[in-house]
């Protein structure tokens, strides 16, 4: 069983800096689930966001605007079709 709905789910990744991920109660599910793992999780998740800020920033990405996975690889690798 999961640990939020899936309705939840999409809330949640349709706002990964969201107050959801902050809840009480999935924080709560989150440390039942992970057990020891958590802290470990947490800083793994934190260490991420930092990355992909650092990321947006250096390719200078408008985060209000959708990248296509095409997109990405062609201005981040220099193809051009």
């Amino acid at each position: 069983m999961g640990i939020v709905s899936p309705s939840t789910v999409g809330a949640l990744l349709d706002s990964p800096n969201g107050d959801g991920w902050r809840a009480p109660d999935i924080e709560k599910k989150l440390r039942l689930r992970l057990r020891r793992s958590f802290l470990s999780f947490m800083e793994t998740i934190n260490d991420m966001e930092n990355v992909v800020q650092q990321l947006v920033k250096k390719l200078g990405l408008d985060l209000d605007s959708k990248v296509s996975q095409f997109d990405f690889t062609t201005n981040l690798m220099g193809f051009h079709r």
